[in-house]
């Protein structure tokens, strides 16, 4: 039986072998985008599972959220003094360390020798090497942390910077202050991993430091308390705190997160939890990756693997409609044959069995080729980026499952509707017309509209993002003309300040202006401030991001003043440093609004800001009174909000407030010019590497995990495209030659070409108009969600929606036109001659 099956379904391949092309090319792109996107996601469910301790580590997570709206999602990630009081209430823990995160990590300027260059420095507690078992290859594990001023280098940066991996001993110099010992080297950490250097990595594994490495680098940034110590700020996020737990199971990762809420009552002060929601948590190591991601970057949206994973398999949905369609629309052709059958015995089972098996051999040939795309592109993958998602896809029963089961869900959603509609033909109607209906008339029309609906979905989607991003380009700063280099040495380092540098490079006509600001442009790290226009208990507050600049920011930036004035550096009260340093009792600081900070904290105009006092909570330090002195227009050098799109301006008050430095050049003479700051900066501090990036390099770094969303997407949307567009050209092909009595019919009475054509056109335009109404709603969701991710967002206009409806139009158009135009031109003589 199974033989006349398979041998009934190669004849229906032979005669109609475009139809059945467009169906495995369908459903092997919809499997391809499926299977990429569960790659991807088990590649990081994968994570870590290299360490012995695996199971038994967890980092905690911290979720901050303020009654303003503004918050950071529930990241692993936490405030520093979190594993001190976890080490003092939880001694059930076997371990606690902590490490500075990637996006964290200090890149700091290293000296050794004559070797100069910059390293990415992740400092640790020293029990971070009983909790990881690191690849030692050089040195002792146990010992080489804890020694003070240590530092483990990855053998990768040790043949980088020194030319050899025997550098056990050696001496550097970090920040040009702080005096370091090579301690020991450590081998490639086994991918996957929340420890790499990749773009998705969480703890950069090239240089480990002491802890006290980190300390000293913090003391040269940072204001100290009274006391001679850092303050404890339990609203940064700056460190991944990870637990071991013991191993006979006597403490559990339960019982730890049930403790948690009475933890962070106990030692949270006053005064930083009021008006803020701290919360903490556990997520094992294996979750670290992606929870790091979700949690930082998505917030509060679903997960990224429910997300991937629910677009690779929208595009499988339309491969399958797109089968079922034109399956459906093939049929009608086969009806006499099927009559036949039924005549000579076969049952209806018999007959949807033999179609569900035509489908499942499509769905097979189609899942080998989605494989052997795969495998080609995961090879190009490896080679660009080092991710290897094979590691993944092709490993353990799990997969072989999921292609099974795979291999029966697409049989079933592609094959049933067409198998029940023949299976139901009636022999008599069959054999007498040779043709019978393929279902209700309106279900290929809603098949093809379902497979619009969620290529417009994509489409829309894709086009704000294009949107966001020219506006976010065109938000910062203005380099097409002039461009900005942006010193990425600490000025304080290298022994510099603004005075020093503006004064060096005064003579040079080619130097159109310098300043100095407390972080480099579109960094991902953003120091927010609650503000209030009242200091009554309950008075809303807003949160804003503060940005502290020296003297000539708005000037250099070319800012441009709505209200009031610009700060200066001639106005004494301008002066207020990054934490508003006290200088007297009823110290009233000035500070300058955006255009965006004045609209959210209740003025009707930039001007009714103008002397306006404003009011912060004592969060570091007492309560600070603000006065607006000027409000300028939006231009943001933040790229992620995570929350707030309002910005304010401090003058810095001393030279470690702002220790990066903007110098606007000539676009007349780039090259000559940059080499004239690099000779200037090795003639005033010959000791300290220079690290000089274009604000708009800087940008094109920051924007690389959108940039790749971005891509994915534009894929999908893609591929969902031309699925829809291959379903629309068999349909085309179908009902076309349906239609040919119909069209001659017409023509004989004296309907023209072009009014048939216009009317083909018109039947084939409804389905997707149709679905781009339909889609609209769920795209307007999605779309004001990525919005929210930004700090300078556009406003949501009917402008993507309605270019999504055109591009689908004449997408439709391109792919039925010629189609429908052969079919107008029939001859009514050459359809209706033997009528």
């Amino acid at each position: 039986m199974f033989r006349h099956y398979l041998t009934s379904a190669l004849l229906t391949y032979r005669r109609a072998p475009f139809t059945t092309g467009l169906n495995v090319l369908a459903l092997a792109l919809g499997l391809a985008c499926f299977l990429f996107a569960y790659a991807l996601t088990r590649y990081y469910e994968m994570g870590d599972r290299g360490f012995a301790n695996a199971s038994r580590i967890y980092a905690v997570t911290q979720r901050v959220a303020m009654k303003s709206g503004f918050g950071i999602g529930n990241v692993p990630a936490t405030s520093e003094p979190v594993a001190k009081y976890l080490r003092l209430d939880f001694p059930q823990l076997e371990n606690v360390a902590r490490a500075t995160l990637g996006a964290i990590t200090m890149e700091v300027p290293v000296v050794s020798g004559e070797r100069k260059g910059f390293l990415h420095i992740t400092s640790v507690d020293p029990e971070f090497v009983d909790i990881f078992d690191l690849p030692f290859t050089a040195g002792n594990r146990q010992q080489a942390l804890r020694e003070p001023h240590s530092v483990v280098l990855s053998e990768a940066v040790a043949e980088e910077f020194f030319g050899t991996r025997d550098v056990v001993g050696r001496r550097m110099l970090l920040s040009g202050s702080v005096e370091a010992t090579v301690t020991g080297v450590v081998g490639k950490i086994p991918q996957p991993s929340h420890l790499s250097s990749a773009s998705l990595g969480v703890v950069r594994p090239d240089v480990f430091a002491s802890w006290d490495i980190f300390e000293a680098l913090q003391r040269l940034a940072l204001p100290i308390g009274s006391n001679g110590e850092l303050p404890e700020l339990w609203t940064s996020t700056a460190v991944i705190t990870y637990v071991l737990l013991p191993a006979d199971g006597s403490f559990t990762a339960a019982q730890l997160d049930a403790q948690l809420p009475a933890f962070a009552t106990r030692h949270i002060p006053p005064e930083q939890s009021k008006g803020i929601t701290i919360e903490f948590g556990l997520v094992p190591l294996s979750g670290v990756a992606s929870q790091a991601l979700e949690g930082g970057f998505l917030r509060d949206s679903a997960p990224l693997a429910t997300v991937l994973l629910a677009l690779g398999g929208l595009v499988l949905l339309i491969g399958c409609l797109n089968y079922a369609n034109l399956a459906t629309a093939q049929a009608t052709g086969q009806t006499k044959t099927v009559g036949m059958r039924r005549v000579l015995g076969a049952r209806p089972r018999q007959i949807a069995t033999q179609y569900l098996i035509e489908s499942a051999l499509l769905a097979g040939v189609a899942l080998v080729l989605a494989l052997g795309a795969l495998g080609l592109f995961f090879g190009v993958l490896k080679a660009s980026t080092g991710l290897d998602l094979g590691l993944s896809l092709f490993a353990g029963a799990r997969f072989w499952w999921l292609l099974a089961g795979l291999l029966l869900a697409v049989t079933v959603l592609a094959g049933s509707y067409p198998a029940l509609i023949l299976s139901r033909v009636r022999p008599m109607v069959a054999l007498s017309t040779g043709r019978s209906r393929a279902g209700p008339r309106f279900v290929p029309t809603l098949l093809v509209g379902v497979q619009f609906a969620a290529a417009s979905l994509l489409l829309t989607i894709i086009l704000v993002m294009w949107a966001q991003n020219k506006a976010v380009r065109s938000a910062a700063l203005d380099t097409a003309s002039d461009p900005i280099v942006a010193i990425a040495t600490r000025l304080d380092t290298a022994k510099l300040n603004h005075e020093m540098l503006r004064t060096a490079l005064a003579n040079d006509p080619h130097v159109k202006g310098v300043t100095t600001i407390n972080q480099m442009p579109w960094d991902v790290g953003l120091n927010t401030w609650l503000v209030a226009r009242s200091n009554e208990e309950g008075a809303s507050q807003r949160t804003l991001i503060l940005n502290t600049v020296g003297p000539g920011f708005f000037a250099t930036t070319g800012m441009k003043l709505v209200a009031g004035r610009f700060l200066d550096a001639t106005h004494g009260d301008d002066e207020s440093g990054i934490f508003f340093r006290d200088k007297g009792p009823g110290r009233v600081f000035n500070v300058i609004l955006d255009r965006s900070a004045s609209a959210q904290l209740g003025f009707d105009a930039p001007q009714a800001a103008i002397d306006q006092v404003l009011y912060t909570p004592p969060l570091i330090g007492p309560a600070r009174q603000l006065r607006v002195i000027g409000v300028v227009e939006d231009q943001s050098l933040h790229l992620l909000g995570l929350g707030t799109t309002a910005n304010m301006y401090t003058q810095a008050s001393a030279a470690r407030d702002t220790p990066y430095a903007l110098i606007r050049i000539s676009g007349r003479d780039v090259a000559a010019t940059l080499a004239r700051i690099d000779a200037l900066w090795n003639e005033l501090s010959p000791d300290v590497p220079l690290k000089r990036r274009f604000v708009d390099e800087l940008f094109e770094q920051s924007y690389e995990m959108l940039r790749n969303i971005n891509a994915v997407f534009t894929g999908l949307a893609l591929f969902a495209c031309l699925i829809a567009v291959m379903g629309l050209i068999g349909m085309a092909i179908h009902v076309t030659g349906k239609r040919r009595h119909e069209i001659g019919v017409r023509k004989t009475l004296g309907g023209s070409t072009r009014q048939v054509f216009t009317m083909l056109l018109t039947d084939f335009s409804k389905p997707v108009l149709i679905a781009n109404l339909i889609a609209w709603p769920l795209a307007f969701v999605v779309a004001q969600i990525y919005l929210s991710l930004f700090s300078d967002r556009v406003s949501l206009t009917p402008v993507p929606f309605v270019l999504s409806l055109a591009i689908t139009l004449l997408i439709a158009w391109i792919a039925v036109g010629g189609q429908a135009w052969r079919a107008a031109r029939v001859l009514p003589a050459q359809i209706l001659r033997y009528e």
